[in-house]
């Protein structure tokens, strides 16, 4: 049930995404003709240097284990998709939409974006939003640096 654009580590800024899959199993996360990341949903694999494991859990979600430590857990929810928890602080929530994909709210309720099925047998995403609190709940934010984008600039928002 798990979405690669919900995924711990995933930290994508405002603007489009496709995925298309690689030859190793994975997916390429592609913004603008360019491989931004790599998608690999195996039960245990290397990620930035940490040691990453994937594994079913007993509400029927999935936990992400990194060096040890859970950092997120999923939950189906009401809505037929899933709650998306770090430690015990929900971090967003989806919704299945009618093309096939999610729509991805913070715990807010404010639309992060949306996924939608493509013809690589894949999903593209339309991310709305930056993702500065994403990269701000990590326990070491300077290590991610690197993937910091900002909220697209809204006149009528300030």
């Amino acid at each position: 049930m798990s979405n690669m654009f919900t995924q711990f580590d995933s930290a994508f800024g405002e603007g489009y995404y496709s995925g298309i899959p690689s030859g190793d199993g994975g997916t390429d996360i592609l913004k603008n003709g360019t491989v931004v990341d790599h998608y690999q949903p195996k039960e245990l694999t290397v990620k930035n240097g940490n040691m990453v494991m994937q594994l079913q859990n007993v509400n029927g979600g999935q936990d992400t284990i990194v060096n040890g430590k859970i950092v997120q857990s999923t939950h189906p929810n009401v809505h037929g998709g899933e709650d998306i928890y770090h430690g015990t602080n929900l971090h967003q929530t989806t919704i299945p939409n009618a093309l096939g994909g999610v729509d991805i709210y913070d715990a807010n309720m404010h639309m992060n974006g949306m996924t939608l099925s493509n013809v690589f047998g894949s999903e593209n995403y339309l991310s709305m939003r930056g993702n500065a609190e994403t990269i701000l709940s990590y326990q070491d934010p300077l290590a991610h640096s690197a993937e910091y984008r900002m909220n697209p600039f809204d006149v009528g928002q300030y």
